[in-house]
């Protein structure tokens, strides 16, 4: 080989080759435009005008999609080392990104929908900090899946387990053995029915409410013969059917596991997502509680994740969702394992009796109680409150990351205080509301002491 043409140099002892992502990436990457051109044209014809659009600008569109699609696929790589995943990509201008496989927080095997017609997935990996992410789409899922196990397995995320699940991998030949053999699945906690994920959110207090007051309204245009009421049954309706649709769709299939990192939860109508939820990393649980939810039993579990709670899309909410809809004492269990800590024998105590003047709707409801924990243990914060749709949040002490004391001016004149414990983003916040001003000091510098401990240590 000359010096004008070097030979390529090999990679580096535990690199993989460079690798291209599937060659159906592309199909993948235009049928997305396909679909949005269908849906704008089907829009345009259900509103009664025609589709009058010019074909040689929607055949350009089209090719121009294909060809940026397969530019991108062609341009696209990455290589898995022993400390590192590198991804290069980039048309005009190249990118070539490094993840430190210390960082990395979650591999996480996503489906949408059209990935799913061709049994491909794309691979998200999640990294501390910043919470930045890398996304590889598409490969095929048993690539994937076995891709996810040799990233988090050099990661130092996996236990023993990894090659176990490996070769399990390998072996089985469906959606969900595949996934469960990645995750290194010992039980399956819960699965939400369909029926009762539904009916669950039917009856959550906002869409409740919502109908209500359309019905409402209807029938007081009808009463008064007036119409104004009636056009407001037809948005409330449809803001409900988008709400009960979206919740539905999103928990379907909701099954929540125990595995070798701690929980893992699968879930998704149309695009199936799975997500990892590490113990180690939930700072909080909250159970909700609607207002129909509590007559029947009924809770909603959600947790607090460092490093993800921040996010808004899909996979973020889906990582916040420990249960979508449970029976109340077995929600009480999970959240317990959650959190490995016993919460439902901490003491609450309500507000003071001079507190009913600024809270007379929630003076049954609002309460605090903490846990000294077991022997050497930090224990846990619990604080309830909600009319309408209660929530008990549950925080261990040595998560808080701070806390704040609170006085309004008639608060001071009652000697009360309100406490806030202070975590990462996320759906858990524990709210003490009219505190007895001595009682919200004291458990906000007992608070504070746990977390500097835990800290220092």
């Amino acid at each position: 080989m000359t010096a004008d043409h070097p030979a390529p140099a090999a990679p580096p002892s535990g690199d993989t080759p460079m690798r291209r992502l599937h060659p159906l990436t592309p199909l993948l990457r235009g049928g997305i435009i396909a679909v949005a051109i269908t849906v704008a044209a089907g829009r345009q014809l259900l509103e009664g005008g025609p589709v009058d659009w010019p074909l040689p600008i929607v055949v350009a569109v089209v090719a121009a999609a294909a060809a940026w699609a397969a530019l991108t696929w062609w341009t696209t790589r990455y290589q898995v080392g022993s400390d590192t995943l590198r991804i290069e990509s980039g048309i005009v201008v190249r990118r070539s990104r490094r993840i430190r496989l210390d960082r990395v927080q979650a591999v996480e095997v996503q489906q949408p929908l059209l990935a799913r017609v061709f049994r491909m997935a794309e691979l998200q990996i999640e990294t501390a900090g910043d919470g930045t992410e890398a996304t590889l789409a598409y490969v095929t899922l048993a690539q994937a899946q076995q891709l996810r196990v040799e990233l988090l397995a050099r990661a130092g995320q996996l236990s023993g387990r990894a090659g176990q699940g490996r070769a399990a991998t390998a072996r089985e030949g469906t959606e969900s053995q595949h996934q469960e053999a990645a995750e290194g699945v010992h039980e399956v906690l819960h699965r939400a029915t369909p029926g009762l994920l539904l009916v669950s959110q039917l009856v959550r207090t906002g869409p409740l409410v919502a109908l209500l007051g359309a019905a409402a309204a209807a029938t007081i245009s009808v009463v008064v013969g007036e119409p104004l009421g009636l056009a407001l049954v037809l948005p409330a309706a449809l803001a409900v059917g988008n709400a009960v649709w979206s919740g539905f769709v999103s928990h379907y299939g909701f099954t929540l596991t125990r595995t070798a990192r701690g929980l893992a939860v699968r879930a998704g109508l149309l695009d199936v997502r799975t997500q990892s939820i590490p113990t180690d990393r939930v700072q909080g649980v909250v159970v909700v509680e609607p207002m129909v939810w509590r007559r029947l039993g009924w809770c909603e579990g959600l947790v607090t994740v460092a490093g993800v709670g921040s996010r808004s899309d899909d996979t973020g909410r889906l990582s916040a969702t420990l249960l979508p809809v449970v029976e109340r004492d077995r929600g009480a269990r999970i959240a317990i394992d959650a959190l490995a800590g016993d919460i439902a024998s901490v003491p609450l105590t309500g507000i003071p009796h001079r507190a009913m003047v600024l809270a007379p709707l929630t003076r049954r409801v609002l309460a605090l109680g903490m846990s000294a924990g077991a022997p050497g243990g930090p224990g846990v914060v619990v604080t309830r409150r909600g009319w309408l749709t209660r929530r008990t949040d549950v925080v261990p002490r040595h998560k808080v990351q701070s806390c704040a004391v609170r006085q309004g001016p008639l608060q001071r004149r009652l000697g009360l205080a309100t406490l806030r414990l202070h975590l990462p983003p996320g759906p858990v916040q524990a709210v003490g509301l009219h505190r007895d001003q001595s009682e919200a000091w004291r458990t906000a510098l007992t608070v504070a002491t746990t977390a500097g401990a835990s800290a220092r240590v």
